[in-house]
């Protein structure tokens, strides 16, 4: 499944019903890949997506916290501040030089 920050935001405001299970579709998933990251904090600026991709991104390490989340960006600077505030269950930030290193990441996961 490939879905855009807007994307999540229109399911969260127009199909999710928290006392409804078929709309809690992080149980059908083992593992998130949040690509652009930086957009988390980036976009927030001038989009509403931002907030809901968070909240429910921390709605999915409480509810499913077999559920990995993978996020990938170029430019983590802006993300960093999310990771200090314990986004994830494991909390460090790690960059990939190399694509080696990025495979090595990973795998570690």
């Amino acid at each position: 499944v490939v879905v855009t920050n807007a994307g999540i935001e229109q399911f969260i405001k127009t199909r999710y019903k928290k006392d409804d299970e078929q709309t809690h579709i992080w149980k059908y998933f083992d593992l998130i890949i949040l690509d652009e990251a930086h957009s988390l904090v980036t976009d927030a600026t001038f989009a509403d997506s931002p907030f809901h991709v968070l909240s429910f991104l921390r709605y999915v390490r409480v509810q499913a916290p077999s559920c990995k989340i993978i996020f990938m960006t170029g430019t983590p600077d802006p993300i960093e501040q999310l990771f200090q505030e314990k986004l994830t269950s494991r909390p460090y930030f790690r960059r990939a030089l190399s694509l080696k290193q990025l495979q090595f990441i990973l795998l570690s996961i």
